[in-house]
């Protein structure tokens, strides 16, 4: 069974404010899934939408040598 999260859980387990989550919900950057007037976050597809949002980003590397 999948895992659905409450918009709290998921700000905690993205390091993220809650209301950020909410906002992202209604924006449609986020996966998620109305339930009544609650979004509910399934957990296996916030993993993959995180690593379709790193995959392919350029990193910045500061290297400091004295």
């Amino acid at each position: 069974m999948e895992q659905l999260l409450t918009p709290q859980e998921l700000a905690k387990y993205l390091k993220l404010n809650h209301t950020t989550i909410i906002r992202k919900a209604h924006k449609g950057e986020i996966p998620a899934i109305k339930i009544g007037k609650q979004f509910r976050f399934d957990r296996n597809q916030i993993d993959k939408w995180l690593v379709q949002q790193t995959v392919g980003r350029q990193a910045q590397i500061l290297v400091i040598d004295d």
